[in-house]
């Protein structure tokens, strides 16, 4: 026990890191034709801060989509693999693909302000469109922390989420979008280890956590709910046996008490669309921490290192 320091405190270094997901899209117009080869999608990694990847996973439209290649560059000159590969070699939401630990930061690190190109080919043995996402997920690693080192008194188990359905705010209606905020209480800050998506059908989400502590923006684009583990209600296994861990990738998601979580859900499955949105980690109490000796709060996060 350090002197200075409570008995069971619970201790929270300072945080750099905020999990980031992003995807790559062949949707739309953008869908990949029968026999196409070398379409690009590219978008350039933010200014604020490098995107560390720790996994990824793809999500595919036909039964031989796992058969288109995938090559993935950084522009300019470096390439992430020999040649391209399966799309099924990815993974998917539910069971992504880890890249090896590499480093202090534990995965491949794209710079701030890199161009993150796929190019794919269609490869499929039955020649037909496909719709493909590819989903690289970490998270941005920031030069100074969001948050200093705190001390808190108890941490314990809670749920925020959105519920829509008839009981919450209303099922989505067919390719709908709802935009609700998640308000986090003001007795305590939450860290989000886990995220548990359920739902009738495909759709698409969007988180923002917002606090004055900033903005921070999930992915870069609206993600695809079964990128992120989603399964139907009554799916076996489902959603709640093989959760998205937040924590595992980037560490928990900090959210100060009073602050908030816009969670925008739409439905693309053309049909009335009952979604949960389940995040899952631990209240922090009290708000913002209990007041130590910086000096002792330092030493005890040394000697819990």
């Amino acid at each position: 026990m350090t002197p200075g320091l409570p008995a069971d405190v619970v201790l929270r270094a300072p945080r750099y890191r905020h999990f980031y997901g992003l995807v790559h899209q062949y949707i739309g117009t953008g869908q990949i034709a029968a026999g196409s080869l070398n379409n690009p999608d590219s978008f350039q990694i933010d200014q604020d801060a490098d995107f560390i990847e720790r996994a990824t996973g793809a999500e595919f439209s036909s039964l031989t989509g796992g058969e288109l290649k995938a090559q993935f560059e950084i522009v300019p000159g470096e390439l992430l693999q020999q040649f391209p590969m399966y799309v099924n070699s990815l993974g998917s939401g539910q069971l992504p693909k880890w890249w090896p630990q590499a480093g202090r930061l534990g995965g491949k690190r794209i710079p701030r302000g890199c161009i993150y190109k796929s190019t794919v080919d269609d490869r499929q043995a039955v020649a037909t469109a496909s719709t493909l996402r590819l989903a690289h997920y970490g998270f941005k690693a920031f030069a100074t922390p969001i948050v200093g080192p705190m001390a808190y008194q108890s941490a314990e188990p809670f749920r925020y989420g959105v519920d829509y359905t008839t009981e919450g705010v209303g099922a989505l209606g067919a390719n709908a979008t709802n935009p609700q905020p998640v308000n986090v209480g003001i007795d305590a800050d939450f860290e989000i280890y886990k995220l548990i998506i359920l739902c009738d059908g495909p759709g698409t989400i969007d988180i923002i956590s917002s606090s004055a502590f900033g903005n921070h923006a999930w992915f870069n684009r609206t993600f695809s709910l079964a990128l992120l583990g989603a399964t139907e209600i009554d799916a076996d296994p489902s959603a709640g046996e093989w959760p998205f861990r937040l924590a595992d990738l980037a560490g928990p998601v900090w959210i100060p008490g009073g602050g908030a979580i816009q969670v925008t859900v739409a439905d693309t499955s053309g049909a009335t669309n009952r979604v949960q949105v389940i995040l899952e980690g631990l209240k922090l109490k009290p708000a913002m921490g209990i007041n130590i000796d910086p000096a002792v709060l330092a030493h005890a996060l040394q000697l819990a290192a």
